[in-house]
């Protein structure tokens, strides 16, 4: 969820930001933006789209950069030549597939995944409770976690426990009478 709304957040900037250069570049140029933009919108590929927008943006930061000596400032493609995209953007050329088995994937699913260990067991060696008043345990192997619902009273020191992964990135924690908590890691 903090993810997404990173994501969001981000976007949201980036349109901002592609607006406000816009504006500023229009005023120098109207005719040469307006035709760049109505070329990037007509092409068909969301990808090449994306990149000639983006190509677009980065031609229009430049146009309205602050003007510094040419010598520390590379020279800035004209707008008007960096809406045409005939042949696949360098991006989209990145993203193509390698194999047959690859199509459709992204590219997290596409690196290679860590071996993930599924579950631990150690013995309970601290029991407390927390500022928050959940219970929290100090095990062998000197991890700290933390039960999310309510106490157990038949948990105790010296109990092994076990720490299997759950659903979504969760934890669930086995009792050696078979009781089972959602549980967090704190330390």
């Amino acid at each position: 969820m903090k993810r997404m709304h990173l994501r969001s957040r981000t976007l949201g900037v980036a349109i901002f930001s592609t607006f406000c250069v816009g504006s500023a570049l229009a005023e120098e140029h109207p005719s040469e933006l307006r035709q760049a933009l109505n070329a990037c919108s007509t092409v068909k590929d969301p990808a090449e789209r994306l990149a000639c927008f983006d190509k677009l943006a980065v031609g229009a930061a430049v146009a309205v950069a602050p003007r510094t000596p040419v010598a520390t400032v590379a020279p800035a493609a004209p707008v008007a030549t960096a809406a045409p995209v005939a042949a696949a953007s360098p991006a989209a050329q990145a993203r193509a597939p390698e194999s047959p088995e690859d199509f459709g994937l992204s590219g997290v699913q596409k690196a290679p995944r860590r071996e993930q260990i599924q579950a631990i067991t150690a013995e309970v060696v601290v029991m407390g409770h927390g500022a928050n008043g959940r219970v929290q345990l100090g095990l062998s192997n000197g991890q700290s976690w933390e039960l999310e619902d309510a106490a157990d009273a038949l948990l105790a020191v010296g109990n092994p426990v076990t720490i299997r992964r759950a659903s979504l990135g969760s934890f669930l924690m086995t009792t050696p009478k078979k009781v089972t908590h959602r549980v967090r890691r704190v330390k």
